[in-house]
């Protein structure tokens, strides 16, 4: 739970639950504005809790949630499945 609560961090998870797909260090440092240095900082924090891992293609390293909701991403919520416990985010809602 440690690795989850730097607010940063914390973004990061949300945005690669929000993804479709595994984003590169440079996508997270663009959609968070956060600079290149804090966001490898926070991604090695994160990989090395085991909530998220790295993939290295050639120049680029990606990353996405080790672990998925086990019905997967279509669920009409948003999931973080640590193993010994489940993060359930909700679904947004609209002001109507």
């Amino acid at each position: 739970m440690r690795a989850l609560a730097d607010e940063t961090r914390w973004r990061i998870v949300c945005t690669l639950i929000d993804s479709k797909k595994p984003m590169t260090a440079s996508e997270l440092v663009k959609e968070l504005d956060v600079s290149n240095y804090n966001i490898s900082k926070h991604m090695r924090i994160l990989r090395e809790a085991e909530v998220i891992t790295v993939m290295r293609q050639g120049k680029f390293v990606y990353c996405a949630l080790a672990k998925k909701s086990p019905s997967g991403r279509s669920e009409p919520h948003r999931k973080l499945e640590l193993g010994c416990f489940t993060i359930s985010m909700g679904q947004a809602q609209s002001d109507e």
